[in-house]
C-alpha cells in the first residue's frame, strides 16, 4: 500500500482499518478520494483566478483560492463520507441532495471565470459599442437641447478651415521665396540666384501672408 493510495483513502473519508480487511473496495475509495481531491483543486484554482481577475492582486487571490479550495474539499469529503447505503431510495436521495447542490455550486464557480475569460473580447467589444452608442446619443440629446452648440461648432470648424488655408498659402509663398533666392527655375520664379527684385517681391508677399496668418490667429484665438 503506497502513500498515494492512503492519501486518496483519507480524501474519501474512508475507514483505513476496514479497507485493509476489504482490498476489493480499495480502488473504489481511491477513485472517490481522487474525485474529492481534484474537485477541491479545481475550486481553488477557479476561485483564485476569479479573484485575481477582479482585483488584480496575486497574494490575496492565492490565499483566498487556497482557503476556498480547502473549504470545498472538506465539505465534499464530509458529504461523501456521510453517505451510506439505505433501504429507502428517498433516504438515499436526501443524502445525495447536498452533494448535488455542491456540484452545481462548484460548476458555477469553476465555469464562470473561464467563461468570462473566453468571452472577454466579445464582452469588451460589446461594452465599447454600448459606450460609443451612449456617447452619440448623449451628444444628440445635448444638440437638441442646446442648438447653439451646433452653430458654435460649425463656426469653429469654419475658422479652423480659414487658418489652415492661410497656413497653406503662407507655406506656398515660402517655397516660392526660397526657390527665387536659390535660383530654382519654376513657373513663378526667375531662376536667378540672389536677392533680386523678384526675390524682394516674394519676400514682401511672404511677410504679408505671415501677417495675415498671425492676425487671423489672433482674432480667432487658434
Amino acid at each position: 500500500m503506497n502513500s498515494i493510495t492512503r492519501f486518496f483513502w483519507f480524501c474519501s473519508g474512508a475507514n483505513f482499518a476496514i479497507l485493509k480487511r476489504t482490498p476489493t473496495e480499495s480502488n473504489k475509495y481511491v477513485g472517490i478520494g481522487a474525485t474529492v481531491f481534484f474537485t477541491g483543486v479545481l475550486a481553488a484554482l477557479a476561485a483564485g483566478y476569479a479573484l485575481f481577475t477582479v482585483f488584480q492582486a496575486l497574494l490575496p487571490a492565492i490565499f483566498f483560492g487556497l482557503l476556498w479550495g480547502m473549504m470545498i474539499f472538506n465539505l465534499d469529503r464530509f458529504i461523501v463520507s456521510s453517505m451510506r447505503k439505505k433501504e429507502n431510495a428517498w433516504a438515499e436521495w436526501k443524502l445525495a441532495i447536498p452533494r448535488l447542490v455542491l456540484a452545481v455550486l462548484l460548476a458555477l464557480v469553476i465555469s464562470k471565470p473561464l467563461e468570462l475569460k473566453m468571452l472577454e473580447r466579445e464582452i469588451n467589444r460589446t461594452l465599447d459599442e454600448k459606450k460609443t452608442e451612449f456617447i452619440a446619443q448623449s451628444k444628440a440629446n445635448l444638440a437638441k437641447g442646446f442648438p447653439e452648440i451646433q452653430e458654435l461648432e460649425a463656426k469653429i470648424d469654419t475658422l479652423k478651415s480659414e487658418v489652415s488655408q492661410a497656413e497653406a498659402f503662407r507655406d506656398q509663398v515660402q517655397k516660392e521665396y526660397d526657390a527665387e533666392r536659390f535660383g530654382e527655375k519654376t513657373s513663378g520664379t526667375s531662376g536667378i540666384v540672389g536677392l533680386g527684385s523678384n526675390a524682394k517681391k516674394k519676400e514682401q508677399q511672404l511677410d504679408a501672408a505671415q501677417r495675415a496668418l498671425d492676425d487671423l490667429r489672433k482674432r480667432n484665438q487658434v
